[in-house]
């Protein structure tokens, strides 16, 4: 596996003292070269926020890649979907209503919550097949520009304790939603996010890359979209597992395009 020196990913941000309480997993942060600024506004100076970019297959910076939000970092996580006008959350880890520090950071029995100057509207949620969707309407007592229409996307069929997504049809489903949902939005960046913003959001964007090249261009390249990707957050992708996952993914997608083309 591609291995990158410690002197390759400083993070002298991530580890200055009053940054260091903003990261859920003290192994997993930003790196200085690939975390995108936050901008300053009233009562709230700091610019770090515990998240990386990733590109997609053909557009930079397609994805902001961070952790499931602690109780004092869920402001952030909007201040991060407002500042780049990201249209969509991702989310890859399981609610645990039980865990004080993850609380919900969208309405989710209710139909409306606030978070420092953010409020967030549930307008629709639809449950299928693994999947739930909730449309989101998110204002700011800040600024005054129309309200964010932000799409948060649960895979709920991956628990936590499987190290591997239950099946590959489930992400192929978010992957074809979301490319519909970025056509209609001028190709604005996906937030994708799991408990620490490691293992899973690797992969997801890299099958989300590796899909994107098939779609387009029928080729495999699972070893450089690793390889690219890794050169962001090296814990994204760290077991011999995950690899055969994604050629698996590579190759039931493949089959599964044949077969339809023989029945056109």
């Amino acid at each position: 596996m591609f291995r990158l020196k410690p002197s390759e990913y400083p993070t002298s941000e991530a580890t200055a003292e009053e940054n260091v309480p903003k990261n859920r997993c003290p192994n997993v942060v930003a790196g200085d070269i690939h975390r995108p600024h936050l901008n300053p506004r009233p009562d709230y100076e700091s610019d770090y926020v515990n998240a990386v970019y990733v590109d997609g297959h053909r557009k930079q910076n397609t994805f902001f890649v961070t952790q499931m939000p602690l109780p004092d970092t869920r402001v952030d996580l909007w201040r991060l979907v407002e500042d780049y006008e990201c249209i969509a959350i991702v989310m890859l880890n399981e609610l645990q209503p039980e865990d004080e520090s993850a609380p919900n950071y969208w309405p989710v029995d209710d139909d409306s919550m606030s978070i420092g100057p953010f409020t967030i509207n549930k307008t629709s949620c639809d449950e299928n097949d693994g999947i739930i969707t909730t449309d989101l309407d998110v204002t700011s007592h800040v600024t005054t520009e129309s309200p964010l229409k932000v799409k948060h996307i649960r895979v709920v069929d991956w628990p936590n304790t499987q190290a591997l997504p239950t099946n590959s049809e489930t992400l192929l489903r978010v992957f074809q939603n979301l490319m519909k949902w970025r056509k209609q939005n001028d190709d604005k960046p996906i937030l994708v996010h799991c408990w620490c913003g490691e293992m899973r959001c690797g992969m997801f964007c890299c099958l989300a890359n590796v899909w994107e090249k098939m779609n387009e261009e029928h080729e495999v390249d699972v070893f450089n979209v690793v390889r690219q990707i890794r050169m962001n957050r090296p814990e994204f992708l760290v077991d011999e597992d995950q690899y055969k996952f994604m050629y698996q993914f590579a190759k039931d997608f493949l089959e599964s395009e044949s077969t339809y083309a023989n029945f056109q």
